[in-house]
């Protein structure tokens, strides 16, 4: 294995965050990209990195952050996970038991209160990867602290959406939050 490939292990969150900001200074430097109006979404590891992008980001780039079915705390998450996603995560960023602090520095839910945009958060309620109290967590947390937030679940998904129903729901409340963030 090499380098690059091992460059994201022990420190989720910190050099993938950067890869996702330097994303939109790209594309917005091509000219036809507003930098006033992007937004970043992803689901599952890629919300994840989009929770990051709007936390960790002091220059704040995102207008808005859509959050799929992803890990706000990633010791809950391995705690509470399928074996899978508990095995992927050590295999990543070692056993919680030795490595706590780099488990605390790669969940962006320690620092919340850094997040100036609006986020839409979706979750399946049967999701036994990334377990539906990640996103439980996460709005408590923008709650408490006053955040803008949109948050939706389905009771028939795991982790996807798949089901005919909620797959057309989801992508309408998508298309809605980003024309109502992003279009004014």
């Amino acid at each position: 294995m090499g380098d690059f490939e091992r460059a994201n292990h022990g420190v989720w969150g910190v050099a993938d965050t950067h890869d996702c900001l330097a994303a939109h200074d790209h594309l917005t430097s091509l000219g036809w990209v507003d930098p006033t109006r992007t937004a970043i979404f992803g689901a599952s590891y890629g919300s994840y990195m989009a929770l990051h992008s709007v936390v960790d980001d002091p220059r704040h780039r995102y207008s808005c952050a859509i959050a799929k079915y992803g890990d706000c705390d990633i010791l809950t998450s391995w705690a509470l996970g399928d074996l899978v996603g508990r095995l992927d995560l050590e295999r990543m960023m070692g056993h919680p038991r030795e490595h706590r602090d780099a488990y605390t520095a790669g969940s962006p839910i320690h620092r919340i209160d850094q997040i100036t945009v609006p986020l839409l958060v979706a979750h399946g309620e049967l999701d036994e990867r990334v377990h539906p109290k990640q996103s439980e967590e996460l709005v408590a947390a923008l709650r408490r602290l006053g955040k803008q937030y949109e948050y939706v679940t389905y009771p028939t998904e795991g982790h996807g959406l798949l089901r005919r129903e909620p797959f057309l729901h989801f992508h309408q409340r998508l298309q809605g939050f980003l024309d109502w963030y992003l279009m004014r």
